[in-house]
């Protein structure tokens, strides 16, 4: 399958922080990118169940160039919910289309959260489909929103508001390894080319030139 990530750790580690950054970069460079929630994914896929589009909504994911699946693990563990999780990235993992996965659950764990109402089998499918495809980067279990909140804090009662450069939350270190792994000497550029070159993904067709872009960075996002 195409290459990816999974990254996991604690909450306010900077998953969703280093995930978005890395999409905000294909998304630039003229990727079709989705930026989605597991949780946000499934609400717009089961949307469509009153007379909507059901196959489009599910291929909205299967079939973008990058799909940047944010918090799995939080969705409601439904027969149907991860049914659909599982149709989404097996269509990636056949098309050899790269996935970037975030999950407060390291990857041993998740098959269990996953099956937390029954959907044993389903669920080792999901885990066994990121095992192969996405390469792990655990971020640790410190919450850096409140370590920034606290330098925040320490600075005010100093008498400014401006936040602590000792205490803030830095940018990702997997930030730069993940564009290695997916990118490698060809990672994306800040500015949109003409000719791309895509995620190694042994050998799978160029993505098309229309530039589409789901994400925080955007009105939409999902």
């Amino acid at each position: 399958g195409g290459a990816g990530l999974y990254i996991h750790g604690g909450v306010g580690a900077g998953k969703t922080h280093a995930a978005s950054a890395m999409a905000r970069l294909f998304a630039e460079a003229g990727y079709d990118v989705a930026f989605t929630t597991a949780k946000g994914m499934l609400e717009r896929v089961k949307a469509t169940f009153d007379g909507g589009d059901t196959e489009a909504a599910v291929a909205r994911y299967a079939k973008c160039d990058v799909l940047v699946l944010d918090d799995l693990g939080k969705e409601d563990a439904t027969e149907w919910s991860v049914g659909t999780v599982f149709s989404v990235l097996d269509a990636r993992y056949e098309d050899m289309r790269p996935t970037i996965v975030t999950s407060n659950y390291a990857p041993g764990a998740l098959a269990d959260r996953l099956a937390r109402r029954g959907e044993r089998v389903t669920a080792e499918a999901i885990a066994s489909r990121i095992s192969q495809t996405c390469r792990p980067v655990y971020l640790g279990g410190r919450d850096r929103r409140r370590r920034a909140s606290t330098g925040i804090a320490q600075v005010r009662r100093a008498g400014s508001t401006q936040l602590d450069p000792s205490q803030a939350a830095p940018m990702p270190a997997a930030i730069e390894i993940a564009i290695h792994v997916l990118g490698g000497a060809d990672a994306p550029a800040r500015t949109p080319a003409p000719t791309r070159t895509v995620p190694p993904s042994r050998g799978r067709r160029p993505p098309s030139n229309k530039r589409k872009a789901e994400g925080p960075w955007t009105a939409s996002r999902g």
